[in-house]
């Protein structure tokens, strides 16, 4: 790994598994959709895989859907998190403190993830999380944007950064250190407990966190001046 440079780079966060704990209701939410869709359950940990990736892409690949039976799936997931997902959330232990101390020291920020950015906003909210981030770049219902790289970049854009050394990416799993790496950008991996175990360092993340006292070290010295 590199060394931290003195820089002060826009931080781009991923959200479930990064800012809030979602597991519960992601994670109920799959369970939910395979049985409409009379698909197998499989174990804890294999559904974890589901943390991370777009919807639909985890349905055709997880649960060897068609593509017209993932769009489904994805349906049956939303309308269940409409309903309850706000209620099946937790604060990571330090996030909170952390963004606080980044907002108050004048750090950018922003939110870049693949949940759908309507949803996104109201998770922030309610969290209280969401006066912290410039912008929240999430995927499109029309499914425009739903990629790692496509929030990234769109996030990108709304804060007119052109530059990918003025960007960090932050996130919980290989999706979104692959994302980063698509666009020349940093990236910090986070482990929260959805990724494997050397995941995000397989994937070239530039930094490691295995908690948010080591994420808050990595991030103030890497805007050091």
């Amino acid at each position: 790994m590199e060394n931290i440079h003195n820089q002060a780079p826009c931080l781009l966060f991923d959200l479930d598994g990064t800012l809030v704990n979602t597991t519960e209701g992601v994670l109920k939410c799959v369970v939910h959709a395979l049985k409409k869709m009379c698909r197998p359950i499989p174990s804890q940990e294999q559904l974890k895989k589901y943390m991370g990736p777009p919807l639909t892409e985890s349905f055709r690949t997880f649960a060897h859907m068609t593509p017209e039976d993932a769009v489904r799936a994805e349906q049956i997931y939303r309308n269940r998190y409409r309903r309850y997902g706000k209620n099946e959330i937790s604060e990571y232990p330090g996030i909170r403190s952390l963004l606080e101390e980044l907002h108050l020291s004048g750090r950018r920020m922003a939110v870049a993830t693949s949940k759908l950015e309507k949803t996104a906003v109201g998770v922030l909210d309610s969290l209280g999380y969401l006066p912290f981030f410039e912008t929240v770049s999430g995927s499109t219902p029309d499914g425009k944007v739903s990629s790692k790289p496509d929030v990234i970049k769109q996030a990108m854009e709304r804060l007119g950064i052109h530059d990918p050394t003025a960007v960090w990416m932050i996130g919980d799993r290989k999706y979104d250190i692959l994302g980063a790496k698509a666009l020349y950008i940093k990236s910090v991996g986070f482990y929260t407990g959805n990724a494997e175990a050397g995941e995000m360092e397989a994937a070239g993340a530039d930094f490691i966190a295995h908690s948010s006292g080591e994420l808050r070290d990595i991030l103030l010295k890497i805007h050091e001046t």
